[in-house]
């Protein structure tokens, strides 16, 4: 049977069809779009994530200076001016909302036999973040051996020089993901700091400004100013 006219029009069209490739690069990019996009945020969220870290710590680094820079004595107009700094370096990423830092200040307990090691004479914080020394707070180890070998991790511990004291950080801060499609979720970075106080004859904490009970950055406090 002879085929019609129509019918060789519709093989030919078919046919053209079949090889036509012309939308072909429009399909396979609409197909690996959504992978690029997820590769780029992630590539971005790296980024993001290693210099909050960074700044994480340069705020606990520059904390922790500060605090052992203070010679003679230590009063609570510096630690005010201390944790300004604080906020200051940390305004980018609010970290006074978002975070918290904790100065302890850890010396000998001054007891003997199995009772000797150091103690947290005295603590004091900032930052709005609902957070409370991993270390121990003020005048743990005072009478007994509890800190007997110093402060910070298991296995990383660290004390003071005989007669000396040692300022200890601990730096806080919530990591909010900067997009929801992320393989990498919200976190806290966490970071610790040490360093010899400096040129200090009295480890105590003076106040010779008279700042009121309300005033001072006790660790009972959560507050972003």
């Amino acid at each position: 049977m002879p085929i019609s006219n129509l019918s060789l029009r519709s093989l030919h069209l078919l046919k053209q069809i079949k090889n036509d490739n012309s939308g072909l690069a429009l399909t396979e990019f609409a197909m690996i779009l959504p992978v690029f996009i997820v590769l780029g945020l992630n590539g971005i969220e790296v980024v993001s994530l290693a210099t909050t870290t960074m700044q994480v710590n340069s705020i606990a680094a520059t904390t922790v200076d500060n605090a052992s820079r203070v010679v003679e004595r230590i009063d609570e107009a510096d630690i005010e001016e201390i944790f300004t700094g604080t906020r200051v370096s940390g305004e980018n990423i609010d970290f006074a909302n978002k975070g918290r830092v904790i100065i302890s200040n850890v010396v000998e307990n001054g007891q003997t036999g199995t009772n000797k090691g150091y103690t947290i004479s005295w603590q004091r914080c900032f930052g709005k973040k609902a957070l409370s020394s991993n270390f121990g707070v003020t005048d743990l180890g005072k009478t007994n051996a509890d800190m007997a070998a110093g402060i910070g991790p298991t296995g990383n511990k660290i004390f003071p020089d005989t007669g000396d004291a040692l300022i200890f950080v601990e730096a806080q801060y919530d990591y909010v993901p900067l997009s929801p499609i992320t393989f990498f979720p919200a976190r806290v970075i966490k970071v610790t700091s040490t360093f010899s106080v400096r040129e200090r004859v009295d480890y105590t904490v003076s106040n010779v400004t008279n700042r009121t009970v309300a005033q001072r950055r006790s660790c009972d406090k959560f507050s972003a100013t």
